[in-house]
C-alpha cells in the first residue's frame, strides 16, 4: 500500500512537472493591448521571449482546430499591430498546443470603462446605447447586430483593414442645427485617418521602419561576423559602408522626432479638423495619437540599437588610437619614468610615420568639367578615398566625366537645395525612357502611366557631403506592376531584374553599380511629386546613402514631354517638391540630344571591327563594330544556341568618309531593343548557307544591314553585309573569327 501511494505521489509530482512545464513553456510573453470601444481591442505589439515560434490568435480553439492565426512570431521578435481591431479572445500557442490566454472580452469591458474618458476628463458617456450631443443633433450607438434604419457615421474601422464598422442612429432633437455648424469627429475616425496619414509618412510607415531595421540587423550581422582578431577588417567594413555616420545621423532624426511628437500631432489635427474643438474626447484623441508615434519611434530606437551595439566593437578611428591600443595591451608602455617616455617617443614616431604614409597615398579624383547647362559652373575637384580591402566594387565616375554620351545637369540649375550635385545622363538611357513613353502614348486617348528603375553609379564628396550620380541602365517592372492614379506599384518581380542586372553590371564592369533613379508619368496630371511618391522613394532609398537616389516625373501628354527631377535635401530627409524647382526639363529635347550625342561620342577604339579582315569593303556596310557588352551578350545567349536559331543586334549607324559604319550596343532575343534600332541579325546553324541566311532576313520587320553567322561546327562569327536588301554574294567581302578572339578582346577592353 505504502509502495503505491509512493507510486502516485511520484507520478502527481511528474504530472505536475508537465503541467508546470508546459505552463512556463508560453509564460515568457510580453505584449501592450488598448482597448477601442467596450468590445473591441487594437494590438500594439507582443514580444516572443521564449526560444522557439509561437502563433498569435483570435479564437478559443486550440491551435490544431484552425483558429485564426494573426502572425507566427519568432524566437526574440516582436509583432507589431497594424491597426487591425479584434473583438474576440487573443491567444498564443505553440506547436504543441499548449496556450496562453492574453486577453479576454472582460479585460476588454474593464479597460475600456477604467481608461475612457471624455474631453473633460469625466467618465465618457460613449457607452452602448447612450447619447452623445453633437451640436443640435442626438447620436444613439445601436447594440451589436441590431438593424437599424438612418445614417452609419463613423466607425472603429472599416473593411480596408482597421476592423468593422459600427452603426448608429441620428435622431433630430426638436432644436435646430445651427447652420454652419459641424458635427465633432469621432475618435475612432480621428484614429484610423491618423493611422492613414502615418502610413503615407516616410519615416513612421511600417514600410519604412522594417526597411530601416532589416538594414541596420544585417549590418550588426555582418560585424559580428567578424573575428576578434580581425578589427581591421570590421573596421574597414565600418568605414566603407558609413555606418558611423549612418548611426549618428538616424540618432539625431529620432531625437528630432522625439522632440516634434506633440507638435506633429498639433499639426494633423489643426490640418484635418481645424482644431481639437471638432473632434470628440479630445484628451483621450491626444493620448492616442501620441502613444501611436512612441510606438513607432521606439521600433526606430530599437534598431538604432541594435547597430551602435555592434559599433562598439569596433574601434572608430583606425590610426593612432588603434596603435596606443595595440602597445598598451601588449604592455610595451611600462609605468617606469625613463622606459615611459622612450616608449612615448617611439609611438610618436611611429604616428608621424601613419600619417606621412597616409598622405602619400593617391585618391580618386573627379577633375573639373563643364555642365550642359552652363559652362561656367563647373565645381572644385572631388577627392574620394575609397580603401583597397573594400568589399565594395571600385566606385568611380571618371569614364563619365567629359564624356560626350552623357548629358551633365547641375541640380543647382533646377533647385536651391539639393544632396545631389550633378547627375550625367547616358544617351542610350535616355533614349530607353523616351521610347518607353513613346509605346505609351500608342493610344493617345487613354495614357496609361508607368514607370521604370535606373541603374548606375555615384560619388560623395567627403567634404560637402554632396553626391554626384550616373543614370545608365533602365529596369522594366514585370506584368505585376500597379500604376493608377493613386496606386504606384512597381511589383515584386522588377526586384528580382534589378538585383540580376546589378550583380551583372558589377561583375563585367568591376564599379560599384546600384540603382540611382526612378522613373514614372502623371499623364495629363502636371508634374509634382506626391505624398505616395514620397513614400515609394523612401522604401527605395540605399540604406546607408539615402541621399544620392533621384526621382525623375514626367507628364508625357505635354507638347515637350514636361519633366521634373526630385531629389532629397541636403538639409534635411524630405524630397523638394514642385514649389522648390525653379525649372522643368524636356524629355523631348533629351531625346534629341541623345540621338545626336550617339553619333558624336562614338569613338572607334571602343569598339571591335569584325569585319576588319574582309578583302574588299561596301560603303553601304564599311565595318560592322561590337562593343564589350554586345560580344558578352552574344556569348551568354550561345551557351545554349541550337540550328535555327536568331538573334538581333540593337545599336546605330555613322557616316564615315569609308561609308555607313554599323555600330552594335546589344544582342537580344527581342525584335526591338529599347534606346536603340535593329541594325542586324545573328544567326545559328553548323554550315554558312546564303539561301538560310535570306529566308532569315526576310521574316524581320526591319531592314538590317548585316548578318552575323556563328557555325556550331567550328565556333567562328562570320560578318556579311547586306546590300540592297540581299547579302553580298562575294565572299571577298566577308570577314570570318574565332568567337574566342572576340572573348579575348573583352577582357582586354575591361
Amino acid at each position: 500500500m505504502r509502495k503505491s501511494s509512493q507510486i502516485i505521489f511520484v507520478t502527481l509530482l511528474l504530472y505536475a512537472g508537465v503541467v508546470s512545464a508546459a505552463a512556463q513553456t508560453l509564460k515568457n510573453v510580453d505584449y501592450k493591448i488598448e482597448p477601442c470601444s467596450e468590445t473591441a481591442i487594437e494590438i500594439i505589439y507582443v514580444t516572443n521571449k521564449n526560444s522557439f515560434i509561437i502563433w498569435l490568435t483570435d479564437g478559443e480553439p486550440p491551435l490544431g482546430e484552425h483558429p485564426h492565426i494573426i502572425s507566427q512570431i519568432d524566437p526574440g521578435k516582436t509583432y507589431y499591430g497594424k491597426g487591425d481591431i479584434y473583438d474576440d479572445v487573443l491567444a498564443v500557442a505553440d506547436k504543441n498546443n499548449n496556450r496562453l490566454v492574453l486577453w479576454t472580452p472582460g479585460d476588454t469591458a474593464v479597460e475600456w470603462k477604467k481608461k475612457h474618458l471624455d474631453s473633460d476628463g469625466s467618465a465618457s458617456t460613449n457607452s452602448l446605447n447612450q447619447g452623445i450631443k453633437l451640436g443640435e443633433i442626438e447620436v444613439k450607438l445601436a447594440a451589436p447586430n441590431r438593424p437599424l434604419g438612418g445614417e452609419s457615421a463613423g466607425s472603429v474601422g472599416t473593411e480596408d483593414g482597421i476592423g468593422q464598422e459600427l452603426p448608429i442612429e441620428a435622431e433630430k432633437n426638436t432644436g435646430t442645427v445651427e447652420e454652419g455648424r459641424k458635427p465633432q469627429a469621432k475618435l475612432t475616425e480621428v484614429e484610423r485617418v491618423f493611422r492613414l496619414v502615418l502610413e503615407g509618412d516616410p519615416y513612421y510607415a511600417d514600410s519604412a521602419i522594417e526597411q530601416n531595421k532589416e538594414a541596420f540587423e544585417q549590418y550588426s550581422q555582418e560585424i559580428k561576423g567578424f573575428k576578434d582578431d580581425d578589427k581591421e577588417g570590421a573596421a574597414n567594413f565600418v568605414e566603407k559602408n558609413h555606418l558611423t555616420d549612418s548611426l549618428q545621423f538616424a540618432e539625431k532624426e529620432l531625437n528630432a522626432k522625439k522632440a516634434g511628437v506633440q507638435e506633429y500631432v498639433d499639426n494633423f489635427v489643426n490640418t484635418q479638423y481645424g482644431g481639437y474643438d471638432h473632434i470628440q474626447q479630445q484628451n483621450r484623441a491626444k493620448e492616442r495619437m501620441l502613444r501611436m508615434l512612441e510606438d513607432k519611434l521606439k521600433r526606430r530606437e530599437e534598431s538604432v540599437i541594435t547597430l551602435r551595439r555592434a559599433l562598439r566593437r569596433v574601434n572608430r578611428e583606425m590610426g593612432e588610437e588603434r596603435l596606443i591600443d595595440r602597445i598598451l595591451e601588449n604592455k610595451l608602455l611600462l609605468m617606469n619614468g625613463s622606459i615611459g617616455m622612450g616608449a612615448l617617443i617611439f609611438i610618436l614616431l611611429l604616428i608621424a610615420l601613419l600619417r606621412k604614409r597616409k598622405a602619400s597615398k593617391k585618391p580618386t579624383v573627379i577633375p573639373k568639367e563643364e555642365t550642359a547647362t552652363n559652362a561656367a559652373s563647373a565645381s572644385p575637384n572631388i577627392v574620394v578615398r575609397r580603401k583597397t580591402t573594400s568589399i565594395l566594387k571600385k566606385q568611380s565616375l571618371e569614364d563619365v566625366q567629359g564624356n560626350n554620351a552623357y548629358l551633365a545637369i547641375d541640380c543647382a540649375d533646377f533647385c536651391n537645395d539639393s544632396a545631389v550635385r550633378r547627375i550625367y545622363l547616358k544617351n542610350s538611357c535616355i533614349k530607353e525612357i523616351y521610347n518607353m513613353y513613346a509605346d505609351d502614348l500608342r493610344d493617345a486617348n487613354n495614357p496609361k502611366e508607368d514607370g521604370c528603375m535606373v541603374l548606375g553609379r555615384w560619388v560623395e564628396d567627403p567634404d560637402t557631403h554632396e553626391y554626384y550620380v550616373s543614370l545608365e541602365h533602365v529596369v522594366l517592372p514585370g506584368d505585376d506592376a500597379v500604376f493608377q492614379e493613386y496606386e504606384l506599384n512597381f511589383g515584386g518581380k522588377i526586384k528580382l531584374r534589378v538585383a540580376e542586372k546589378l550583380r551583372k553590371l558589377r561583375r563585367e564592369t568591376d564599379l560599384q553599380y546600384d540603382m540611382t533613379c526612378w522613373v514614372h508619368s502623371h499623364p495629363g496630371l502636371g508634374v509634382f511629386f506626391s505624398n505616395s511618391d514620397h513614400g515609394v522613394h523612401t522604401q527605395l532609398k540605399h540604406p546607408t546613402h539615402p541621399k544620392f537616389l533621384t526621382a525623375i516625373v514626367v507628364d508625357i501628354l505635354t507638347p515637350q514631354m514636361e519633366l521634373g527631377i526630385f531629389t532629397f535635401k541636403r538639409s534635411d530627409m524630405l524630397v523638394n517638391a514642385k514649389p522648390d524647382l525653379k525649372r522643368m526639363y524636356s524629355l523631348e529635347d533629351w531625346y534629341h540630344w541623345a540621338l545626336e550625342s550617339e553619333r558624336n561620342s562614338y569613338k572607334e577604339e571602343n569598339y571591335l571591327d569584325i569585319l576588319s579582315s574582309a578583302e574588299l569593303h561596301d560603303s553601304a556596310c564599311a565595318s560592322v563594330r561590337m562593343n564589350n557588352g554586345s560580344i558578352i551578350d552574344a556569348c551568354h545567349l550561345l551557351e545554349y544556341a541550337q540550328v535555327g536559331m536568331g538573334f538581333h543586334c540593337g545599336g546605330f549607324s555613322v557616316k564615315t568618309n569609308r561609308g555607313t559604319d554599323y555600330i552594335v550596343e546589344k544582342v537580344t532575343t527581342a525584335e526591338t531593343a529599347r534606346g536603340m534600332s535593329i541594325n542586324g541579325y545573328f544567326l545559328v546553324g553548323n554550315y554558312l548557307s546564303i539561301p538560310t541566311i535570306r529566308k532569315g532576313i526576310s521574316a524581320l520587320s526591319t531592314s538590317v544591314g548585316f548578318v552575323l553567322f556563328y557555325s556550331l561546327a567550328d565556333a567562328t562569327v562570320t560578318c556579311i553585309p547586306i546590300v540592297d536588301g540581299a547579302p553580298v554574294m562575294d565572299e571577298k567581302y566577308y570577314s570570318k573569327q574565332q568567337m574566342e578572339d572576340l572573348k579575348i578582346w573583352t577582357r582586354r577592353k575591361r
